[in-house]
């Protein structure tokens, strides 16, 4: 059924492509920490399959690290974030899905939906989350001297 979708499919103009690549990266290592983001690309035709997600590990522990374990300050640094967010998704005028202002902390402070890389913390929202599928999924930087001390200087 794959191949005979793929052969149907095919369009060589366009360089469209039929299936799912995953890819990998180290997006940043410190002493202490190391960031992978997960890349997901690539359909069947109609809507994609476009998805990333970061995942950060404690190189001492090996334990996965959450946003909370990064900061002194948890409630202060997802409001800071909640803030850049927010003024970026009304700035591009990103925010469309109902009562997105009301989902867009906890969206944040969900696993996989931050990583921090080397001069910024960088915040993804889900492709459908805050805005319509055609937005894709959305990334926003949020730089360290933007945090001030809210990021823990072993983390960076």
């Amino acid at each position: 059924e794959v191949k005979k979708a793929s052969d149907e499919y095919k369009n060589v103009e366009s360089g469209e492509t039929l299936g799912v690549i995953y890819l990998t990266t180290m997006e940043n290592r410190t002493d202490n920490y190391i960031t992978f983001k997960f890349t997901q690309s690539g359909g069947f035709g109609g809507v994609s399959w476009n998805d990333i997600k970061y995942y950060m590990y404690d190189l001492k522990s090996g334990e996965m690290v959450e946003l909370k374990d990064i900061t002194s300050d948890y409630e202060q640094l997802v409001e800071k974030l909640y803030n850049i967010a927010e003024n970026y998704l009304e700035t591009e005028k990103l925010g469309t899905v109902d009562n997105w202002k009301d989902k867009l902390k906890d969206i944040i402070a969900e696993s996989g939906n931050y990583g921090l890389l080397t001069d910024k913390l960088q915040i993804v929202l889900p492709k459908y989350s805050v805005s319509a599928g055609a937005s894709g999924v959305i990334q926003i930087d949020a730089d360290y001297d933007k945090l001030g001390n809210l990021i823990k200087e072993e983390c960076k």
